[in-house]
């Protein structure tokens, strides 16, 4: 069993992105995301998804209300 994190996008999609890459450095071997305050979850992963190399990512939950 691995180490894993949750990285929120907070109030900047920058500021995510590296605290996505610092955990990708650090050796974590997942992160994950919610679907929180409007941040849309396979939009943020696919951008995390673009500046890791490692790590893999997930979701808790993702409604299906706005599909």
């Amino acid at each position: 069993m691995g180490l894993g994190c949750f990285v929120s996008v907070g109030r900047s999609l920058d500021q995510a992105i590296g605290r996505v890459k610092l955990a990708d450095g650090l050796g974590f071997e997942t992160a994950y995301v919610t679907h929180i305050n409007g941040r849309e979850s396979l939009t943020l992963l696919a951008a995390y998804a673009s500046v890791t190399d490692d790590i893999r990512l997930g979701t808790g939950v993702v409604p299906i209300y706005t599909r």
